[in-house]
């Protein structure tokens, strides 16, 4: 269900909100870490309970969040993945629903404000947008997902089947119910596993998934993001496609199925990797990859200007020069390779979802 808001409950109602845990994980993140706890404390609303996990870092990230000590719960552990320290968080954590913060991200101060009365009806999961920032904090003229209207659970169970995955932010932008996240048991899971990823793609087979169309945090982008890699080679590629097949079935183990959704099908994740590969000169021809790319795509949720710029992207990579085509791989892959006159556009043309 896509809400530009949930209702706010009335201030003197005896009915208990659940409660809201936010778990900031930091690992060499001496650089970022302060401002992302500062970014916790001051919100309008307070979080609940607020757990700032360090897994084993090597720089001085200790000394910087033990002058929280008194303001919130530090957790300070081994090196042992990103996993690893959600778990650590969550063993400490007593909410009904649980944030996760990567320590390079930030938060909106109204963060609390708009997320609590969407828990009343107890979602599996709420996500919002995501404003795109760069390393020094500057704004990317990026705010992501752009979410189509009426985006509901059933819509997303469709787009895994159609696309590999349904419509939803990187981790600073999921709020997950702590009874959801105990019974698909994340112990299952590798130790770098994030929540956004086999939990997340679960998370609309066990319930309702409520969607905030605004952005409520800050997603930073710069060289050290693992999930960001905006200069991808055809080796990178092929080995995001067996990932993604990695993680669709450690999916299957907690939904106890045999197969993914999409079957057999290749999924637009899938061809759209495949046509980049073929871009960058591997692969099976263009003109055989575009058309069937275009299909799928049309096939899922994604909002209609999405398709249209998709379909623009899809049909430029036939063009027979090779510079172009990787130019035009990097700028699909990351904000950070388009011009700003592109950015711009995207943003004229996308309104909220510029980093579409």
């Amino acid at each position: 269900m896509l809400l530009a808001e949930c209702a706010a409950s009335p201030a003197n109602s005896a009915e208990r909100l659940p409660s809201l845990a936010a778990l900031i994980l930091n690992y060499n993140y001496e650089r970022y870490v302060t401002e992302a706890i500062e970014s916790a404390l001051a919100q309008t609303q307070p979080f609940d309970e607020i757990i700032v996990v360090d897994d084993g870092s090597t720089d001085n990230s200790m000394q910087a969040i033990s002058a929280y000590a008194d303001r919130l719960v530090i957790v300070d552990k081994p090196n042992g993945g990103q996993l690893t320290a959600t778990m650590a968080g969550l063993a400490r954590s007593r909410a009904d629903y649980v944030y996760v913060l990567d320590a390079d991200d930030l938060l909106e101060p109204n963060f609390v404000a708009r997320v609590r009365p969407c828990l009343s009806a107890a979602p599996v999961k709420v996500q919002c947008q995501l404003t795109g920032i760069d390393a020094d904090g500057k704004p990317l003229v990026s705010v992501f997902p752009t979410y189509p209207a009426r985006y509901d659970s059933a819509q997303m169970r469709s787009d895994n089947e159609q696309i590999g995955f349904y419509i939803c932010p990187p981790t600073a932008g999921n709020i997950y119910r702590r009874e959801f996240l105990d019974r698909i048991d994340l112990s299952r899971l590798g130790p770098h596993e994030p929540l956004d990823g086999p939990p997340a793609l679960a998370a609309p087979y066990y319930g309702e998934v409520l969607t905030i169309d605004r952005p409520l945090a800050r997603y930073r982008v710069h060289g050290r993001n693992d999930s960001r890699w905006d200069r991808p080679d055809v080796q990178l590629l092929k080995g995001e496609i067996d990932w993604f097949f990695r993680r669709w079935g450690d999916v299957g183990a907690m939904l106890g199925c045999g197969e993914p959704p999409f079957g057999n099908a290749k999924p637009l994740y899938v061809r759209e990797r495949e046509l980049m590969m073929s871009a960058l000169g591997q692969g099976q021809p263009l003109l055989r990859l575009v058309p069937s790319f275009i299909s799928r795509l049309w096939a899922t949720h994604v909002t209609g200007k999405q398709k249209l710029i998709l379909t623009a992207w899809a049909l430029a990579l036939v063009a027979p020069i090779p510079r172009l085509r990787r130019y035009l791989v990097n700028a699909r892959r990351s904000p950070v390779n388009r011009p700003a006159a592109v950015k711009r556009l995207l943003s004229s043309v996308l309104g909220a979802g510029a980093g579409g």
